[in-house]
């Protein structure tokens, strides 16, 4: 039985099962026992540790001159080689001399990848999101979703035209997300929509409102506010009818009257 050990070690693009005969790091004869680490593109080295990626495409790079005696095959950036190994007993370089590790971990295979390394681009559109994680291995912020502002036109209408009342919502996460706009008129919800806005995007969002009873109305919409005015006849504008305030004033009619007549009445006596 053979038992191989720190096989992450070999250049990725050479890792087959037993059954084959490739340039090298094949099995002549015996078992193969994975301490796990491994990768294979297909599923025939019988590797079966939890740590070991099998049936999974390296991304390897071609085989050229990258520096170092020999030539090897680099990690392309999203390769799944990259911080998959244990450094346990592994070399402290690898196969041209770069030091191992480089970033959380080693890398599967006989090249560790470097932030300098990977192409050009990425390394500066996405910058490093902590001193020890390199800047493709950035997480994803979720979605961060809010409204810019709120825009009411016109201010001043008569009854029966419409008001457009629009707002901004923005999202500055780098994940899409949902947000339900509720517009408000006087602190009751009138309409509401859900709004969905990509990575980093924005979506304007318009309501129209038509008030037939003249007044001056409030708009809120996620505590951005506004208002408009609605005049009534002759170009003046009042308040909406309030049947509370109607009552406490036929209240207050009613008792002035009352102290009226039992003034009359002491004075005749």
């Amino acid at each position: 039985m053979t038992e191989v050990q720190y096989l992450h070690l070999l250049p990725l693009s050479k890792i087959r099962s037993s059954s084959n005969v490739p340039e090298n790091g094949y099995n002549n004869g015996g078992s193969v026992i994975s301490l796990g680490h491994n990768l294979d593109s297909e599923n025939s080295c019988g590797f079966n540790q939890p740590s070991d990626l099998v049936n999974t495409d390296p991304l390897l790079g071609p085989l050229q001159d990258n520096g170092g005696p020999t030539f090897t095959c680099a990690l392309e950036m999203g390769s799944p080689a990259i911080d998959a190994a244990t450094c346990d007993g592994a070399p402290a370089t690898d196969q041209r001399g770069v030091t191992r590790p480089q970033s959380l971990t080693c890398d599967i295979g006989a090249y560790e990848a470097t932030e300098t390394t990977l192409p050009i681009e990425t390394t500066k559109t996405q910058p490093s999101s902590s001193p020890s994680m390199p800047s493709w291995a950035r997480p994803l912020n979720p979605s961060q979703m809010s409204v810019q502002y709120v825009s009411v036109n016109p201010q001043q209408t008569i009854a029966g035209q419409p008001v457009i009342i629009t707002t901004n919502v923005v999202n500055t996460g780098d994940e899409a997300g949902n947000l339900n706009i509720a517009l408000k008129i006087n602190g009751l919800v009138e309409q509401s929509r859900m709004v969905s806005v990509g990575p980093q995007g924005t979506q304007p969002v318009k309501f129209t409102v038509t008030k037939a009873q003249p007044g001056t109305y409030s708009v809120d919409i996620l505590g951005e506010q506004g208002s408009f005015t609605v005049l009534g006849t002759g170009g003046t504008a009042s308040t909406p009818v309030n049947g509370g305030l109607i009552a406490i004033i036929i209240i207050g009619a009613l008792v002035l009257a009352t102290l009226m007549v039992l003034i009359l009445t002491r004075r005749s006596a």
